[in-house]
C-alpha cells in the first residue's frame, strides 16, 4: 500500500511538471515578521511568530505558548501591500498553525495607441488609459512535532490554498510543502525546508495551467549570550529551484535585551534590512524597513499577542 502511495505522489509530481506552464511568481517571498524581514526576510531557519505557518512549518515548534499575530506593508515603493494574520497553538502532541495572506495593488498599467484607429508612429504613441488592481489571497495551514527523545530534531508539513487575480483573469492553485528543524547542540540550529513537493500548482480562468516546481533550502543559526540579558543571534540561509537556479542568500544579526527590545540588521540580494521589536505585557510591537536599489524602499509592521508563562 506505502509503495503503491509512493508511485501516485511520484507520478502526479512529473505529470503536472510536463503538462504545466512555469510559474513565475515570488508574491510569498514577502516576509511578514518584523524581525525576520530586518534579517534579510529570513524563513528557513527563522520563525515568524504567530505567521510562521507561512513559513518553514517545522518552526512551529519554537512558538511554545499560544501565538496570534497580524502584520501590514508597503512595498518597492508603494508597488505592493500586504496583510497577513495568522495563530500558532497546541494539540495534543503537535502544534499547529495557520496564516492568511494577502497581497496586491494598483500598479497594472493599461495604454492604448491616441488614436487607436491609427497605426503606431512617432505622433500615434500609446498613452496611460487607466490602472487596474491585481491580488494574491493565501490561507496556510500547518502542524509539526518534535520526533527525538531530546527534543533536538522536529519535522513539519504545510498546505497552501491560492486565489489570484489580474486583469481579465483569475486563477486558484495549491501546494504541499515540508521542512525540519535540527538542534545539534543549545544554541545552534539548522533547518531544512522543501517547497511545492507537489509542486504548485495554479489554474487560470482562460484555461492556462502553470506551475512552480520544489525549491529546497537550508540554514543555519547561531544564538550566543553576550553579558547579562543580552545575546546576539546570527544566521544566514538560502535555497535552490530548477525554476531559478541558486537563490539569494539571506543573513543577518538579531540583538535581544532579555525579553524587552530585539534588533535586526541583515540582507537578501543585496537590499539593506533592518527591523525592532518592543514587548509590553502579553503583545509584541515591531517594524521594520528594506532598501532595494532597483525596487526602492518598504515598509512593514507587525503586532503579536502571546500570553506570559509564569514562572
Amino acid at each position: 500500500m506505502k509503495s503503491i502511495f509512493r508511485i501516485a505522489i511520484i507520478v502526479f509530481v512529473v505529470s503536472a511538471s510536463l503538462f504545466a506552464e512555469p510559474y513565475q511568481s515570488d508574491d510569498f517571498l514577502l516576509p511578514g515578521w518584523s524581525i525576520a524581514t530586518g534579517m534579510g526576510g529570513m524563513r528557513i531557519v527563522q520563525n515568524w511568530d504567530g505567521l510562521t505557518a507561512a513559513a518553514n512549518p517545522a518552526l512551529l515548534t519554537e512558538i511554545n505558548n499560544f501565538s496570534a499575530a497580524v502584520s501590514g506593508g508597503s512595498y518597492f515603493e508603494s508597488l505592493i501591500t500586504s496583510a497577513r494574520g495568522g495563530v500558532v497553538f497546541s494539540g495534543d502532541k503537535m502544534r499547529y498553525g495557520v496564516a492568511l495572506s494577502h497581497i496586491g495593488g494598483d500598479g497594472i498599467q493599461l495604454t492604448n495607441l491616441q488614436n487607436p484607429d491609427a497605426p503606431l508612429s512617432a505622433d500615434n504613441r500609446p498613452i496611460v488609459t487607466g490602472e487596474v488592481s491585481h491580488y494574491t489571497v493565501s490561507a496556510d495551514v500547518a502542524a509539526a512535532k518534535t520526533i527525538s527523545s531530546e527534543k533536538r530534531i522536529s519535522i513539519g508539513l504545510s498546505a497552501k490554498g491560492v486565489r489570484k487575480s489580474i486583469p481579465d483573469v483569475s486563477a486558484w492553485g495549491f501546494s504541499l510543502s515540508a521542512g525540519a528543524l535540527w538542534r545539534p547542540i543549545q544554541n545552534f540550529d539548522i533547518a531544512a525546508f522543501a517547497e511545492n513537493l507537489s509542486t504548485y500548482q495554479l489554474f487560470w480562468s482562460d484555461g492556462v495551467s502553470e506551475t512552480g516546481l520544489p525549491k529546497l533550502g537550508a540554514g543555519a543559526m547561531y544564538e550566543m549570550k553576550i553579558y547579562g540579558a543580552i545575546s546576539v543571534a546570527v544566521g544566514a540561509e538560502s535555497g535552490y529551484s530548477l525554476d531559478d537556479g541558486i537563490g539569494d542568500i539571506r543573513a543577518g544579526a538579531v540583538g535581544k535585551y532579555g525579553d524587552i527590545i530585539s534588533f535586526a540588521i541583515g540582507t537578501s540580494g543585496g537590499a539593506l534590512c533592518s527591523g525592532a521589536e518592543i514587548n509590553f505585557s502579553n503583545f509584541k510591537l515591531g517594524a521594520a524597513i528594506d532598501y532595494r536599489s532597483l525596487l526602492g524602499t518598504s515598509y512593514s509592521f507587525s503586532l503579536g499577542y502571546s500570553p506570559r508563562i509564569a514562572e
